[in-house]
C-alpha cells in the first residue's frame, strides 16, 4: 500500500509505546503524514488489551510489586459491550464476516474477533512492518543534552539486547490495564476467605459451588458475575451505585442478588453490607477497575504543561456552549437542553465530570438548576450517568432511544426527559426487516414509531416514573394527533402550519382532538414479566434489535462529527493573532 511522503524537513522520527488498537492507528496516521515511525510492542503480537492468555499472576491481587506481571486483562467469556459497528475504525469498518467460519458474526462479538479485526487491519496497511515485537521500554524521558534538545530519550531492552535511542516524539499507547484499584474494606485484613481482582480471572470454574462476593457494578463486574453465577453456589454484587437498602435477585437468575457497598468484614468469615444483609462467603473479587500506570514514563513536568494548555483551549468551547443556554434561559419558560459530548457515550464517570463542568460554568452566570437538562445518549453507560445524576438532583435528557428495553431502562434510571425519535424508526422500517420490536408492530397494525411512544408512555405512568416522555421526528400531522397527550413533542414548523390550516372541527376522524394517551388509560395497559424485569447491561444489549442498535449508533456518531465541526471553527478563531 502506497504512503504518504511529505518534505523530510516536517517529517519527525516517532516512537510509538504498544501495538494494540491505539497504537496500530496511531502509527498508520502518523506515517500516512510522511513520519518515521517504530513501534515498540513488549507482547510478541498485536492486540494489546485484546489478546487472551490463560496464565494469570501468582497473586491473585496484584499487590506484590515484584511479581511477574501479565498484561492481559481477558477472561474467557468476555463479549465488547458496544455493537461493532460502533468500534471499527472510519474506514475499516469493523463488519461481520459471515462467510468465514473461524470468525464470531455476532453484533457484540467475542475478545477473539475484536483481535482479529485488528490483525485485519493491521495488514490491510502494512503496520507490522513498524513494530519491533517483545520488546519492553523500560524509559522514556525529554533528552538531557543540548543537541536533543526538545527530542526523547527512549530506552528499551530485548533479546538482542539493550537500546538507548532518540526520537523527535513519544506517543504512549500501551494502556493501563495491569495495575489494580482495590476496594476499601474495613476488618478485611482478618477476613479468612479469597481475595482476587478480576485482572487475573479467566473461567469461573474455581468458583463451582462458593459463595462468591462481586465488587463492582460496571462491565467487568456485570459480566464476571453472571459469568461465574452459572457454577458458584450465590453470588453477592456489591454496587456503590446503588440506594444503601437495595437488597434484590437479578433477572435471570435465582442465586444472584444485588447490593449496596460492603460495610464490614468479619475473621468468622462473614461480610455485612450497608442494607444490613450478612453474607458467609469464601471469595471476594474485585472488579474496581484499573489505575494510570506508566513506570518507563518520566516527562519532567511537560506533559502536565502541554495538557494545562490543551485544557485552557478546550474549556474556550465550554463556555460558547453555556452562554447560549444562559440566553435562552430568558427567552423560553421551560427548561434548556444542554448537549453532553457525544464523544463521551460509552464512559459513564466521563459524563458525569462533563455535565459537571457544564454545571459549575451555569453557576457563574447565575442560571437555576431546575431550569437546565443535559442531553445524553441513551447508551447502557448514559443510562447509568443518568442515574448518578438525577440522585444528585441534576435533570437529565436521554436521546436516541429506539426501544422499550432503553425507554424503560430510562425510566428506572430516573431519567427527567426521554426522548424517542418516530420518523426515524418509520423510515427503518421501511428500508429494513429483521427486527422482532418493529415487526410485532407492524404485524398489529401500528406504526412502529408511534407504537413505542406508546408502550412507552404507559409503561412510565402506569408505574408511577417520573420520567417524562417527548416524541420527535414527527413527520405530518396526524403524527401529532396519533401522540395527543404524550408529555412533550417537537414538531417542525411545517407540521405546525398544516394544523394551523387545518379546519377547526375536522371531517377526518383520524384528525379528531380525543386524547390518545393519558395517565388513566395508561393503567390498563399489560406487560409481558419480560418487559418488567430490572433492566441491567446484559439484558439491554440482549433486548435492542439492530433497528435500535443501528439508530443508537449513527446518531451518536452524527453528534459526535458535529461536535468535532464546532471544534474546528472555535480552532479557527482561537487563539486570536499575536495571543
Amino acid at each position: 500500500m502506497a504512503h504518504s511522503n511529505r518534505d523530510p524537513t516536517t517529517s519527525r522520527h516517532v516512537a510509538v509505546i504498544g501495538a494494540g488498537a491505539a497504537g496500530l492507528v496511531t502509527a498508520r496516521e502518523l506515517r500516512r503524514e510522511g513520519h518515521s515511525v517504530v513501534m515498540l510492542e513488549r507482547g510478541s503480537q498485536i492486540g494489546g488489551v485484546r489478546t487472551y492468555t490463560s496464565q494469570v499472576e501468582p497473586d491473585p491481587l496484584s499487590l506484590d510489586p515484584t511479581r511477574p506481571v501479565v498484561h492481559s486483562s481477558v477472561y474467557k467469556s468476555l463479549r465488547t459491550n458496544i455493537p461493532r459497528e460502533c468500534m471499527g475504525f472510519t474506514d475499516f469498518p469493523f463488519a461481520a464476516r459471515p462467510h468465514d467460519g473461524s470468525r464470531d458474526p455476532r453484533r457484540h462479538p467475542g475478545h477473539s474477533e475484536v483481535l482479529a479485526y485488528l490483525r485485519d487491519f493491521a495488514k490491510e496497511f502494512d503496520v507490522e512492518e513498524m513494530i519491533r515485537f517483545e520488546t519492553e521500554v523500560v524509559r522514556a524521558e525529554p533528552a538531557a543534552d543540548e543537541e536533543n534538545r526538545g527530542k526523547w530519550r527512549v530506552e528499551s531492552r530485548s533479546s538482542d539486547g539493550a537500546a538507548d535511542e532518540i526520537y523527535d516524539a513519544v506517543v504512549v499507547c500501551n494502556g493501563h490495564y495491569t495495575e489494580p484499584r482495590h476496594a476499601h474494606i474495613a476488618g478485611i485484613h482478618s477476613w479468612p476467605g479469597k481475595q482476587i481482582h478480576s485482572h487475573n480471572y479467566r473461567v469461573p470454574d474455581p468458583f463451582k459451588d462458593q459463595i462468591v462476593i462481586v465488587i463492582g457494578s460496571s462491565a467487568s463486574g456485570v459480566d464476571i458475575s453472571r459469568d461465574i453465577a452459572k457454577v458458584a453456589k450465590e453470588v453477592h454484587v456489591s454496587s456503590k451505585s446503588t440506594s444503601p437498602d437495595t437488597y434484590e435477585m437479578l433477572p435471570g437468575y435465582d442465586n444472584l442478588w444485588l447490593h449496596p457497598v460492603i460495610e464490614t468484614a468479619r475473621k468468622d468469615g462473614s461480610v455485612v453490607f450497608q442494607n444490613g444483609k450478612t453474607v458467609y462467603a469464601d471469595t471476594i473479587m474485585h472488579c474496581t477497575g484499573y489505575k494510570y500506570y506508566f513506570p518507563f514514563l518520566d516527562t519532567k513536568g511537560f506533559t502536565s504543561y502541554m495538557l494545562r494548555m490543551l485544557w485552557t483551549w478546550l474549556w474556550r468551547t465550554l463556555p460558547a456552549i453555556v452562554n447560549v443556554g444562559g440566553d435562552l434561559v430568558k427567552l423560553v419558560p421551560g427548561r434548556v437542553s444542554t448537549e453532553v459530548d457525544a464523544r463521551l457515550a460509552y464512559d459513564t464517570n466521563a459524563i458525569i465530570r462533563k455535565v459537571h463542568d457544564l454545571l459549575r460554568l451555569y453557576n457563574e452566570i447565575d442560571v437555576p438548576h431546575d431550569r437546565l437538562l443535559f442531553k445524553i445518549p441513551a447508551t447502557w453507560q448514559g443510562i447509568e450517568a443518568a442515574k448518578l445524576l438525577e440522585s444528585e438532583g441534576i435533570q437529565t435528557h436521554l436521546t436516541f432511544v429506539y426501544s422499550f428495553a432503553q425507554a424503560a431502562a430510562a425510566a428506572q434510571a430516573g431519567a427527567s426527559v426521554i426522548q424517542i425519535f418516530v420518523g426515524r424508526l418509520r423510515d427503518w422500517a421501511r428500508n429494513h426487516s429483521g427486527d422482532t420490536e418493529i415487526e410485532t408492530a407492524v404485524k398489529s397494525g401500528e406504526d412502529p414509531g408511534l407504537a413505542l411512544v406508546r408502550r412507552s408512555y404507559n409503561y412510565i405512568h402506569k408505574y408511577g416514573y417520573k420520567s417524562k416522555l417527548m416524541a420527535a421526528a414527527v413527520r405530518n400531522k396526524q403524527d401529532l394527533f396519533s401522540l395527543l397527550g404524550v408529555d412533550y413533542v417537537i414538531a417542525p414548523l411545517k407540521v405546525l402550519q398544516s394544523l394551523k390550516d387545518s379546519p377547526a372541527i375536522p371531517d377526518d376522524e383520524k384528525y379528531s382532538f380525543v386524547r390518545k394517551l393519558s395517565p388513566e388509560t395508561a393503567t390498563h395497559y399489560n406487560f409481558t414479566n419480560k418487559e418488567l424485569i430490572k433492566w441491567d447491561q446484559l439484558s439491554l444489549a440482549s433486548a435492542m434489535g439492530p433497528a435500535s442498535v443501528e439508530l443508537l449508533s449513527a446518531g451518536v456518531e452524527g453528534y459526535a462529527n458535529q461536535a468535532k465541526r464546532v471544534e474546528e471553527l472555535f480552532g479557527k478563531i482561537w487563539p486570536p493573532p499575536n495571543v
